[in-house]
């Protein structure tokens, strides 16, 4: 299968389920169909997840700070963005997303497609989505730089939470999908296979 990611059914700002096609290529073995209710004993899948859960929550929090910054009288926006810790907590956020995706990208994906090959489009799919998250937060960090101003704008605060709110959306979706697309096969392979090989 070729992806379009331009499919609105495909691509990571549009879409709204897994699409079909990518539902396919997934591991049909009923075992693993009810995984996010398996306890996960193994590190490094449960650091794997507690990562994606550390971005989700992170995102939420700096949406939720962007909101909230809209509604301040703009003479004391520039001491509130330091008191709310809104440019380290998206710096923070930028910089794990960012060393998260490459391991994802170089080592882990590459992995799954050679010992997996069904899931080549799926991962595909995935290699896409980072390609838009990574432009979302190239976006974040144009604004970010005005932000970091002696005297910030409401208008550049609207932006950084239009594009949070959108990176948010978008992470969210990315990662129950990639979660949904790997699991079943992490737990049927085990994560040695990954580490070892």
């Amino acid at each position: 299968m070729i992806i379009n990611y331009g499919d609105p059914d495909i691509n990571l700002l549009t879409r709204k389920a897994l699409p079909g096609a990518i539902k396919n290529d997934l591991n049909k073995n009923p075992a693993w169909a009810s995984w996010r209710t398996l306890r996960h004993k193994q590190p490094p899948i449960e650091a794997w997840l507690q990562t994606h859960h550390g971005l989700l929550k992170t995102i939420s929090k700096i949406e939720t700070a962007t909101a909230a910054l809209m509604d301040v009288q703009p003479s004391e926006l520039n001491r509130t963005i330091r008191f709310c810790n809104l440019l380290e907590g998206c710096q923070h956020l930028v910089l794990h997303l960012e060393q998260h995706q490459i391991v994802e990208e170089q080592i882990y994906f590459p992995k799954f497609v050679a010992i997996i090959p069904r899931l080549k489009a799926p991962i595909e799919m995935l290699d896409h989505d980072h390609i838009v998250l990574e432009q979302l937060m190239h976006d974040a960090n144009i604004v970010l730089d005005k932000l970091a101003t002696m005297k910030p704008k409401r208008a550049d605060i609207a932006r950084l939470h239009q594009i949070t709110a959108r990176l948010h959306r978008g992470l969210k979706t990315h990662i129950q999908h990639e979660e949904d697309i790997i699991m079943p096969d992490l737990l049927e392979i085990g994560i040695e296979r990954l580490l070892i090989d």
